[in-house]
C-alpha cells in the first residue's frame, strides 16, 4: 500500500456553529493522506493510473466553499467525496485545523481528524 498526501492545504470557509463564522470565514488548514496500490503507475509513469493531486485539491477546495456547522461534516464530505472520486483509494485520512478559533483564550489551533475506508 502507498500513500499519497496533500499537507497544508490553507482555506477561508464558511463553517462554523457561529453566524459571524459564516460571515468572517475562518482560516482552515487541510492535512489528506489518500492509500492506495501504487503498483502499475509506479511502473507505467502515466498521470491517469494514479490519484492526480490537482484533482483532488480541486474537490476539497469546492468543499471548502460550502457552509457546514462542524469540521466533523467537512472531514466527512471530504472522505467520502475523494472516495467516490477516486476508484483506486483504500483508505481516506484528514485532518482540519480551525485556526486561531475565538474561545476566550490564545490558541494556535483546535483540530480535528479522521479515517474512512473502502
Amino acid at each position: 500500500m502507498s500513500t499519497i498526501s496533500i499537507e497544508g492545504m490553507e482555506f477561508r470557509a464558511p463553517v462554523g456553529c457561529f453566524e459571524e463564522e459564516k460571515i468572517v470565514h475562518p482560516r482552515f488548514v487541510v492535512d489528506v493522506f489518500i492509500e492506495f496500490d501504487a503498483a502499475l503507475p509506479m511502473k507505467s509513469d502515466q498521470l491517469e493510473q494514479t490519484i492526480n493531486y490537482q484533482k483532488v485539491y480541486l474537490l476539497i477546495k469546492e468543499i471548502m466553499t460550502q457552509k457546514f456547522n462542524l469540521v466533523e461534516r467537512v472531514a466527512d464530505a471530504i472522505m467520502i467525496s475523494v472516495l467516490n472520486e477516486f476508484g483506486q483509494a483504500d483508505k481516506v485520512s484528514c485532518k482540519i485545523k480551525k485556526m486561531h478559533p475565538a474561545l476566550g483564550g490564545q490558541m494556535e489551533c483546535v483540530a480535528f481528524s479522521a479515517e474512512m475506508t473502502r
